[in-house]
């Protein structure tokens, strides 16, 4: 029987469509605000939902902290 490909899923550069979205560039929660050092944390840790509305940027300190329960979703937003 011959092997059947899966369909290769495009991956979305989640990056930059945060980057275009929120033009400020700035972490959400601190306000620090180096371009280069800035990540894109997925608010419900989910790297599948690229949706903008679960996309927000944050520095890696608050993403840290974010991930650990230390900073609430709700706090962000």
């Amino acid at each position: 029987m011959p092997k059947v490909k899966s369909p290769i899923s495009k991956r979305v550069n989640y990056r930059k469509l945060a980057f275009a979205h929120y033009k400020e560039g700035i972490c959400a929660y601190c306000g620090f605000g180096i371009r280069e050092v800035l990540e894109v944390c997925h608010l419900d840790c989910q790297r599948s939902n690229n949706a903008i509305t679960n996309l927000v940027i944050l520095c890696p300190t608050c993403h840290r902290m974010h991930d650990l329960d230390l900073i609430s979703t709700a706090t962000i937003i």
